[in-house]
């Protein structure tokens, strides 16, 4: 009887350690400074070309290998005013590409919230 409630208690105890482990995070992730300026040409583009052109490289909408993709973007309709109206941000934060990090997506975000310029 003493075995079986070991048996037990070991198991109760590494199943609670196996569902805490499939958080995403056992820390905070670290945040962008929101005064960054963000540069569509070095930030945006960058994490374009490493996470996204793979598939949206002219044969998937919106095409987003430089030079067209901000053109792409802003008159396909994916930028709107704030991130959570804009196509671009909502599809990446319900995790369309889940090789995107956070900073990515802040990035993302706060480069919407700059008002989406195409800058350098």
């Amino acid at each position: 009887k003493g075995f079986k409630f070991s048996m037990l208690f070991i198991f109760s105890v590494l199943s609670g350690l196996a569902i805490y482990s499939c958080e995403k995070y056992s820390y905070d992730p670290p945040e962008i400074d929101p005064d960054l300026v963000i540069s569509y040409e070095a930030d945006i583009q960058t994490i374009f070309d490493n996470r996204c052109t793979a598939c949206h490289n002219g044969s998937v909408n919106p095409d987003l290998t430089s030079p067209d993709s901000y053109i792409n973007l802003s008159e396909g309709g994916y930028i709107e005013s704030t991130p959570e109206d804009s196509e671009l941000y909502t599809k990446l934060a319900d995790g369309h590409s889940s090789s995107l990090t956070d900073i990515e997506l802040q990035k993302i975000y706060a480069w919407i919230v700059q008002g989406a310029k195409d800058n350098k």
